[in-house]
């Protein structure tokens, strides 16, 4: 009766002899089932458990992790493309940085080179390299702000002190004498950031080369505007470019403002903030 019935048992004795078996107590696909074993009295008792279906599971869920993992490489391999994109792209945009710059700073650099190659006094020399090294930091700094922010286009407050600061020292080897205020927080646009330096730096070297000594700047922000100001002596001929400066470089809808003090003369460069995207 045991072995006619198809309730999947098998019955060993204490010394591990099978003595009943039903018909059906083999698994025919020993993957898809597993052995159970019972202690009875006198022996115990053996039956398989139909694990196809987990089997089954496992496998699909093997099969979905496998997917994934490629997708996973996948992924990073075009990760690994798109960075190499944007290094691309990133070092094209500073080679055509360093380009326009460079063309801009020509003359002054060939005129104190020039000036270098002829007998002078050595005061004369002295300053050609101090120009020289305002130019050169000027060159250096500026690369610093773009890298700084050219993955996500914003550039730290911190920095763009940092570049005006060292400007600003090796200018005062030209004996110029800048109290300089620095209110900018934060992050800011790259494009704003850089046109800030910019404005700094140029106008502050055109300042120093028609004999200017004394100086305030100060660069801050308003609910609108960043804005970079100079307190000068007077207003002087060679500033009267300048008052067309956002209109030649910087391609958005700025302003440069113009201020008699009586006791001396301002000049500010205002970028809206709403304007300037990178």
């Amino acid at each position: 009766f045991f072995e006619a019935s198809n309730s999947g048992l098998e019955i060993f004795d204490a010394e591990g002899s099978k003595i009943y078996a039903s018909n059906n107590s083999f698994a025919t696909n020993p993957d898809d089932y597993e052995l159970i074993k019972k202690n009875i009295n006198g022996g115990s008792v053996h039956w398989y458990r139909d694990i196809s279906s987990l089997k089954r599971k496992q496998r699909e869920l093997e099969q979905t992790l496998l997917a994934q993992e490629r997708i996973f490489n996948m992924c990073k391999s075009q990760e690994k493309v798109q960075q190499q994109v944007v290094d691309y792209e990133l070092r094209e945009k500073l080679y055509r940085e360093l380009e326009r710059i460079l063309t801009c700073k020509k003359p002054l650099v060939n005129k104190y080179l020039n000036l270098l190659q002829v007998p002078s006094e050595l005061a004369e020399a002295a300053s050609s390299i101090n120009r020289l090294n305002v130019l050169v930091c000027y060159l250096k700094k500026r690369c610093v702000l773009f890298l700084s922010g050219a993955e996500n286009s914003v550039v730290e407050a911190g920095n763009i002190y940092l570049a005006m600061s060292e400007s600003k020292k090796y200018m005062a080897y030209e004996e110029l004498d800048c109290l300089f205020q620095f209110e900018l927080k934060g992050s800011l646009p790259l494009k704003c950031g850089l046109l800030l330096y910019d404005f700094f730096e140029e106008f502050l070297e055109g300042y120093i080369i028609n004999g200017g000594l004394d100086v305030v700047a100060r660069a801050y922000e308003t609910q609108d505007t960043y804005e970079l100001s100079f307190v000068v002596d007077s207003f002087e001929p060679w500033m009267e470019p300048w008052l067309d400066y956002e209109k030649e470089y910087l391609n958005i809808d700025s302003e440069i403002k113009c201020k008699d003090l009586g006791y001396a003369f301002n000049l500010t460069l205002c970028l809206p903030k709403e304007e300037v995207k990178a």
